[in-house]
């Protein structure tokens, strides 16, 4: 039998990471209810700071509300916003409201304007932009009547009303 005797080489084991040092949480304590005036640092930082130290100009953080923040308008709702009384009464009330500019009618322009616009959750309208143009005061007329429609049935995702974008066209033509 025959025996083999290996020279191990001990190796150094890896230390352990050292723990992160330690944070600071500071405390302010507001001495006479004004953030503007002295403060307590001996309490913040441990240290003894001149009696009488004023802090310069305290300017507030504003605060966020996040529920504020409207989410981003859904294109493709289960439930598509529609017009109070349907499709129909929003032509005619769009009939009833346009009247084609002086200057695009004296000189026998016509053409299509789409308009693209969201419905909010309360079925109102806002945002609204001209998505292809035909001519700028076509397009001002097509704007400023949209903005005038009456509020519609707003979409609906999981049974709860969404912001949803729309567009439709509006077509100005000379008889």
């Amino acid at each position: 039998m025959v025996v083999v005797e290996e020279n191990i080489i001990p190796t150094d084991p890896i230390p352990p990471a050292s723990p992160p040092p330690p944070q600071l949480v500071p405390i302010l304590k507001i001495i006479q209810n004004d953030p503007a005036k002295v403060f307590d640092f001996e309490d913040l930082f441990g240290q003894d700071f001149p009696e009488g130290l004023v802090i310069g100009d305290y300017t507030p953080i504003p605060f966020i509300d996040i529920e504020t923040e409207l989410p981003p308008p859904e294109y493709f709702p289960e439930v598509m916003p529609e017009p109070i009384g349907g499709f129909e009464a929003m032509y005619d009330f769009l009939r009833a409201n346009l009247t084609y500019p002086k200057g695009p009618r004296e000189n026998f322009i016509s053409g299509q304007v789409f308009i693209q616009f969201v419905v909010e959750k309360d079925g109102s309208i806002s945002e609204v932009k001209v998505l292809s143009s035909v001519h700028p005061e076509l397009d001002k007329e097509a704007i400023r009547v949209v903005k005038m429609m009456p509020k519609w049935n707003p979409g609906k995702q999981k049974g709860k009303a969404v912001r949803c974008y729309y567009q439709i066209p509006i077509r100005f033509s000379i008889n």
